[in-house]
């Protein structure tokens, strides 16, 4: 599967629907990938999220209609999807460093705000922090306990889920190892409309283990998957995660399984070390 010609044909359809509600569910609808990974390889690829992309591309029109055009900022506003005037300036001084008004009489030289590329400068950039190739492992079924998060991670949630779910740890009983703990990643349909996610922070059990209260059990289907070694701090994580879904899914000939993505943190781990080192599981399809 060729995902740089999804992102591609995402692109596209958002380009031709600016002027109406663009969802994360329709744009992975017409490259036929579950909402959940298709979200993750557009944002690996683009530097945005599907709705941080159309609004960016919104803002580019309306900076050309401001410099091209002598129509009213309200009108051009309202175009391009603002409630108000209020917050199409917000949002045109975020992304410009100046008011619409500034930014008309400036004449300035307008940068593009759309799709960020690939480039070999980006890839030699994030090759310190990775493994370039990953293991490719098949892992039979198992199941998790512990403490869950809806949402985008926007606010930092997920550290503080788990240092609310680290002092319980200990509650887990039947736990297979206790040198180990996972993160899981799930995309939820019931999210689909808004791109929030499930986040795990648990243990793995036996089958059957109890489930204390205020946590959830998780059971993952058993799957191939490429494990990335992340190494460094969880500052440059994200710089994993793009190299992994923006640069390395694009050009492996690999398609992803619908499965949850985890995280496994071991003795390895250290929150505050360069030297800390956690591993990143990516479900693949099998390939015959």
């Amino acid at each position: 599967m060729n995902y740089l010609t999804d992102v591609q044909r995402a692109v596209d359809y958002i380009e031709s629907h600016l002027d109406d509600d663009v969802t994360t569910a329709d744009v992975a609808g017409t490259v036929g990938l579950s909402m959940w990974h298709f979200h993750r390889v557009f944002h690996a690829v683009t530097g945005a999220t599907i709705q941080e992309y159309a609004r960016l591309r919104r803002l580019d029109r309306a900076a050309h209609a401001l410099l091209e055009t002598r129509r009213p900022i309200v009108d051009i506003a309202f175009d391009g999807r603002f409630e108000s005037q209020e917050a199409f300036t917000r949002a045109f001084r975020k992304a410009y460093g100046m008011p619409p008004g500034k930014f008309r009489s400036s004449g300035r030289h307008l940068p593009y705000l759309g799709i960020r590329r690939l480039t070999t400068a980006r890839l030699r950039h994030l090759q310190g922090g990775i493994t370039m190739e990953p293991s490719i492992v098949r892992k039979a079924a198992f199941t998790v306990v512990g403490m869950e998060y809806h949402g985008r991670n926007e606010n930092n949630e997920i550290p503080a889920l788990w240092e609310s779910f680290l002092p319980r740890m200990d509650e887990i009983q039947h736990q297979v190892s206790t040198e180990g703990s996972f993160g899981l990643c799930i995309g939820d349909p019931d999210y689909k409309q808004t791109g929030v996610f499930r986040y795990v922070a648990g243990q793995a059990v036996t089958e059957g283990a109890t489930v204390p209260d205020g946590m959830v059990a998780v059971t993952v289907p058993e799957a191939t998957y490429a494990v990335f070694t992340h190494r460094g701090t969880l500052e440059t994580l994200g710089q994993t995660y793009d190299y992994i879904y923006g640069t390395w899914l694009p050009t492996s000939g690999r398609e992803l399984a619908d499965t949850p993505d985890f995280e496994f943190y071991d003795n390895r781990f250290d929150a505050t070390s360069p030297s800390s080192e956690m591993d990143i599981y990516v479900p693949l399809k099998v390939t015959t």
